[in-house]
Formats: structure tokens, sequence, C-alpha cells
């Protein structure tokens, strides 16, 4: 009996003396044109979509760190305000001990925007070595700040008790 009973005879396989040689060819040609296209898209679409996933990641930190770093500095300018208010305000009643620490916190304040900038970074600027200018660590560098930021504001709030209790 034979391999393939479903056969019964390899002389009810006829060929289709019909198709040409050429003909043949030109449908494995085809065939694997299509294949091949077939396979290119399927890359082309794993890659697009790998894309696509990297810019939603990309953007949803992006908008993360932006808002963690408005925060901050909203906070430094806030603070800051306090400050330049207070020596308006107080000018005639301060020491001149406390002058020199206003103006000491002032320009600390001032170098802890500074760094808050720096930790996020700026474009590249021509002449600079590296893509963008910060630490390379905003995390780090926003906690950083955020703890100083704590420090100079307990300083801020001795300083105008001490400015009130001595007014």
């Amino acid at each position: 009996m034979s391999e393939f009973p479903h056969l019964k005879n390899d002389s009810s396989l006829e060929l289709n003396r019909d198709v040409s040689i050429p003909e043949c060819s030109d449908i494995l040609v085809a065939s694997r044109e299509f294949d091949r296209l077939r396979r290119d898209r399927l890359t082309d679409g794993v890659r697009d979509g790998i894309a696509e996933g990297q810019e939603k990641a990309l953007q949803g930190g992006f908008q993360d760190g932006f808002k963690h770093v408005v925060e901050l500095a909203c906070e430094i300018s806030k603070l800051k305000a306090q400050l330049s208010t207070l020596q308006s305000l107080r000018r005639n009643s301060v020491t001149l001990s406390q002058a020199e620490e206003l103006d000491g916190l002032q320009r600390d304040l001032d170098d802890l925007l500074y760094k808050l900038q720096d930790s996020i970074g700026t474009p590249k600027v021509e002449g600079q070595e590296e893509g963008c200018r910060g630490d390379g660590d905003g995390d780090a560098a926003a906690s950083d700040v955020r703890g100083e930021l704590r420090r100079l504001e307990e300083r801020v709030s001795a300083i105008i008790a001490q400015i009130y209790a001595s007014g």
C-alpha cells in the first residue's frame, strides 16, 4: 500500500500542461516578493510600535519632571518674594547683621535656582562639549534642591521671627 492512501495511484496526478515554466517562475517570484513585503511591513510595524512606546514614555517622564521642577521653582520664588517684601518693609528697622543675613539668603536662593536649572539641563550651546548642561541625574539633584530649600525656609522663618521680635 502507498504511504499516501488518499492518492489512489500516481497516474491520477496529472500535470497541467497549460502552465508554462515562465508562468511558474513568475508565480514563485511574486510569492517570494509577497513574503518579503509582508516581513518588511511586520518589521516596520514593530519598529513603529517601539518608537511610539518610547515617545510616550519619554513624554510622560518629561511631564512628571517638568511639574516637579516648576513646583520647586515656585517655592523658591515665593521665598525670594517674602524676603524682598521683608527687606522693603523693614528697611529701617533691621540691624546690620539682619540685613546681611537677608542678603545672604537672597543669594542662597538665587544659587538654588541656578542649581535647579543645572539639574534639568539646557540645550547645547555652540562651543559646549556636552549635549546638555547638568549632572545627568535630575532626580538626585532635585532632591538635593528640595532639601536645601527646606533648610533655607527654616533660616527665613528664623530671621523673620527675629526681626519681628526686635521690632
